[in-house]
């Protein structure tokens, strides 16, 4: 590895990361660092790929992603991401992709397993509100947040089991990202919330003492359904459909492809199901009866 100078030092998913890059939204660390984010150039094309997508190729221990106009991210074995900016990237956008999917790839190296919904300390226990983009992960989490839950991810949440088994959810880091139309319902001033890059209308809110530093137990994986109707409807899942849910819920699933052992993804979704409840909450499709939303999610993480 290159010997770089790193200016930054962060903490993240239980990661301790020297970076070039100033990333404002991690919390600051003084650990070692044992990942290294640093600027440079990147390969046009990977050997031996065993997946590839439209943005995206990987081997056994390389993964290339490219963004149009944003920047390409090289992420190897576990420990490093060189990200080469292409054009005049804006600064927001490149940490977006580079805490998002350029990270998800160096934790699946790392036998690590993200998971894609916002993660809560409800009760000095983990839970988890799960699903689909656009499902209201995170307008739900700000809600919870409000009551005086704190959060412990947003969008990208990791498990790691400890040596009994039992999974734990590891903190990320104190922002949420919102929609504007989720921020105005929410009753929140804009002025000063900085967009999540530029030209889109997400912002990111600071939680600051809303924050959970310490992994926690996880308790409950609630996989949110919106639906057309008014209603809400709780709906437990057991059995081996714990497990199919689980997995289909994995951040950026399609990259498991490329693993040259999958046993941790699998472990992990097999250690969720057997200690955690999982349920689907069917919710309305808009942004109405966060309220009753919050209430049931409260009510049903006290059982």
């Amino acid at each position: 590895m290159v010997q770089i100078k790193y200016p930054y030092r962060y903490i993240c998913w239980g990661l301790n990361i020297g970076s070039e890059l100033e990333c404002p939204e991690l919390p600051v660390s003084s650990n070692e660092a044992d990942v290294f984010i640093h600027l440079g150039q990147t390969p046009q094309r990977l050997p031996e790929v065993k997946s590839r997508g439209v943005y995206y190729e990987m081997n056994h221990d390389q993964f290339l992603l490219t963004v149009d106009g944003v920047a390409r991210y090289w992420v190897r074995s576990g420990r490093e991401i060189i990200i080469e900016p292409l054009a005049a990237a804006d600064n927001s956008a490149i940490r977006l992709y580079l805490l998002g999917s350029a990270f998800g790839a160096l934790l699946f190296q790392r036998g690590l397993v993200p998971f894609h919904g916002s993660a809560l300390d409800i009760n000095g226990r983990a839970v988890v509100i799960a699903g689909r983009s656009a499902a209201g992960k995170s307008t739900l989490a700000a809600v919870l947040c409000r009551r005086g839950h704190r959060l412990l991810a947003d969008d990208v949440c990791v498990f790691q089991l400890d040596a009994g088994g039992r999974p734990f959810v590891l903190p990320a880091y104190p922002r949420l990202k919102l929609w504007a139309d989720v921020v105005d319902a929410l009753g929140q001033d804009k002025q000063g919330l900085v967009q999540v890059r530029p030209g889109l209308e997400k912002y990111v809110v600071p939680l600051d003492s809303a924050f959970c530093p310490h992994p926690l137990l996880l308790a409950a994986v609630y996989i949110l359904s919106p639906f057309n109707d008014d209603s809400l409807e709780f709906e437990p899942i057991t059995g081996q459909d714990k497990f199919n849910a689980l997995n289909r819920n994995t951040y950026r699933l399609r990259f498991t492809k490329g693993l040259p052992d999958k046993s941790a993804h699998y472990k992990a979704c097999l250690a969720v199901s057997q200690h955690a409840r999982v349920a689907r909450i069917h919710r309305p499709d808009a942004l109405v009866g966060l309220d009753k939303l919050a209430d049931l999610v409260e009510e049903e993480s006290s059982k």
